[in-house]
This record gives structure tokens, C-alpha cells and sequence, in this order.
């Protein structure tokens, strides 16, 4: 994978999302995941999967902000044009009773979030979900 290539972008937020993606790929693959940036945004090669070059960034918590998901995929989205980008990571563990770890969770909608997120696990009001951010 050249560093203008990459057939899939996979993004993650947390510590732990990164490291099980870049442990996921290392065992998949037989490769060390290595680093790169493209401007300021810092990647890693994963290596190919079904011919497939995949490489990976981090992202800071939320969709809105400078190194938030929105322009960290955008910029991605411009420097490789991947024909997929995968949003890894563990959704704040949202229905603990309706999904379990490794359940793949297709957004049927997005909605813009708050920046100020805060992991309070106090229910808000919002109907089937704990709210993680100031309401």
C-alpha cells in the first residue's frame, strides 16, 4: 500500500478500539501495523485483506471539532477516496441487554452530538438509551 492508497479506511476514537483493530489485523495479516502521516492526520497500513489495502486512523470523541470524526473522515475521504470507511469502536455501550461485544451495529440515521461528552451513565430522558453528554 503506497501511501496515496487505500481500499478501506477503518477509524476508531479510544485507546481500546485502536489497539484491538491494530492487534485484529496483526494477527489477520501476519503484519506490523506501520505508521504514516498525510499532513497532520497520523494512519497505520494494516496490510490487505482480499486485496483490500486497509489502513486505520484515530479520531478525537465526538463528530464535531478539528481532529473530530467528521473532518478526520473528510480529510481521509481526500487523501485515499477508500471505497469504504468503517466506523470501529464500542458505542458507548448503549443497550448492554441488546448487544454484546463484537454485534455489528448498521446506523439506520445519523445525528450530529455534543463535543462536551461526558460518560456519566445517568439516564437523561432520552427514550432506550443512558445519555453521554451534558443535557
Amino acid at each position: 500500500m503506497s501511501a496515496n492508497s487505500c481500499d478501506v479506511l477503518i477509524v476508531t476514537v479510544t485507546d481500546v478500539e485502536g489497539e484491538a483493530i491494530l492487534a485484529a489485523f496483526r494477527s489477520a495479516t501476519g503484519e506490523k501495523p506501520r505508521p504514516f502521516a498525510v499532513g497532520a492526520r497520523q494512519y497505520f497500513h494494516l496490510g490487505s485483506i482480499h486485496g483490500a489495502a486497509v489502513a486505520m486512523t484515530r479520531c478525537q470523541i465526538g463528530s464535531s471539532g478539528p481532529a473530530a470524526s467528521q473532518r478526520a473522515i473528510q480529510e481521509s475521504i481526500e487523501a485515499f477516496k477508500p471505497g469504504a470507511v468503517i466506523m470501529a469502536g464500542i458505542a458507548f455501550g448503549i443497550s448492554a441487554d441488546r448487544q454484546a461485544i463484537g454485534d455489528v451495529l448498521v446506523a439506520e440515521n445519523l445525528r450530529p452530538y455534543c463535543s462536551t461528552l461526558v460518560r456519566s451513565g445517568k439516564s437523561c430522558g432520552h427514550p432506550d438509551r443512558t445519555c453521554h453528554r451534558r443535557c
